[in-house]
């Protein structure tokens, strides 16, 4: 007698979702565990529920997970449900227990052709919990997984380049160390756990930040994801290392007697920059091109910071202003290296009239205005500080 234990919460859902008994449910779990050769048609079964939220069941030493159930279309609910969002409660059991996680398809799928329907943002996922040597079952296809982190950048980006929907993590390489920005709300927190732990496998020398957007407040209040960050090495930048509150307190850097605290700091404004514009338009490209290798972009200032600090040094503003200008998305746009250098030099600029990058008609450069990609910006971004910083840079550069 084998005993297998299924969690209640998957059953319940099976039941709800599509009306069936639980002895049908058994039924369809015996079948895909033949299959899967975790057992054999002789085996006698006895199946016992438990009350862990996981989607799956366990038998002997593995954990086996089961994706979502199709719809009557044949198609997934959508990317996230399918895979990445049910993902954290199986992690955490088998962790606990020391089990070995397998994925396999919905039991009632098992006669589908999973390979033929996935979309490339679901292989994409395959590919990061393949990379977290979860076994993946021959259903799926043949999934490898990632092995540096520029080739899970490169993949990552080519997705999301066809799919502009809701983005939970951007992800940055700077000097030896990655730095990784995610929502922390609901689902999005769960896709942003999957990607920090498989940056943490591909990069195990380097150091991996996670700088939360939408408050450290929603990761606090998920332990297991916090703790095993914490455990980990995946280093959370809170409140005091980063300012995080979005209404941010100067106060510790405003009392110190060192001028050159007011200094860059491109992991804040970066982040400032994300939360600026990110409802609004796609920051995975150049602000004035479709230049779409987001690692190569540059956080620009348009209110240069030794203009800020010349300011700061002349009295006309104080140290909290100096560093919330430095810091503010008000301040920045995301620019290819081509078109961070032509705004610097001014010749190119933004037009806050009319929401758009033009090129100066000071230079003759073809080249400039062929390849400047004239996108509309939503009025939601104007604000006064946008318009004074664009004003100063276009004083500046002597715009006429």
């Amino acid at each position: 007698m084998k005993t297998i234990f299924v969690s209640k919460n998957f059953i319940n859902n099976m039941i709800n979702l599509i009306n069936v008994s639980e002895d049908r449910i058994f039924s369809e779990i015996q079948k895909i565990l033949i299959y899967e050769k975790f057992i054999n048609i002789n085996n006698e079964l006895c199946f016992k529920k438990i009350e862990d939220r996981f989607q799956g069941l366990v038998i002997d030493d593995h954990l086996i997970y089961f994706a979502s159930k199709l719809n009557s279309n044949n198609k997934t609910k959508s990317r996230n449900t399918f895979i990445a969002q049910n993902f954290s409660s199986c992690f955490f059991y088998a962790n606990n227990k020391n089990l070995k996680i397998y994925l396999t398809v919905n039991p009632f799928d098992l006669d589908k052709n999973i390979e033929a329907i996935l979309s490339d943002s679901i292989k994409f996922d395959l590919k990061i919990l393949s990379t977290l040597n979860v076994k993946i079952s021959n259903k799926f296809g043949k999934i490898e997984q990632f092995f540096s982190i520029k080739n899970f950048l490169e993949l990552k980006n080519k997705i999301r380049n066809v799919n502009k929907g809701n983005k939970s993590t951007y992800i940055k390489l700077l000097n030896s160390d990655i730095y990784i920005y995610g929502k922390c709300d609901g689902a999005n927190l769960k896709r942003t756990f999957i990607e920090c732990i498989a940056a943490k496998k591909m990069n195990k020398e380097k150091r991996i930040y996670f700088i939360p957007l939408n408050g450290i407040e929603k990761l606090n209040n998920n332990s297991n994801i916090k703790n095993y960050f914490q455990k980990n090495k995946i280093i959370i930048l809170n409140d005091k290392q980063l300012y995080n509150d979005i209404n941010i307190n100067f106060n510790d850097l405003i009392n110190s007697k060192n001028d050159d605290i007011i200094k860059r700091n491109q992991q804040l404004f970066y982040k400032k920059i994300i939360l600026k514009y990110n409802e609004f338009i796609n920051i995975d490209e150049c602000f004035a091109c479709n230049y779409n290798i987001s690692e190569n972009l540059i956080s620009s200032h348009i209110h240069r910071v030794t203009d800020i600090k010349r300011e700061y040094l002349n009295k006309e503003i104080d140290k909290e202003k100096a560093i919330e200008k430095i810091i503010s998305g008000d301040n920045g746009f995301l620019l290819c290296p081509n078109h961070d250098k032509e705004f610097e030099k001014g010749m190119i600029f933004f037009d806050y009239e009319n929401m758009q990058f033009l090129s100066s008609s000071k230079y003759s450069y073809k080249y400039i205005t062929e390849n400047l990609i004239k996108k509309i910006f939503p009025i939601e971004l104007k604000t006064a500080e946008f318009e004074n910083n664009l004003i100063k840079h276009q004083r500046r550069i002597s715009i006429k």
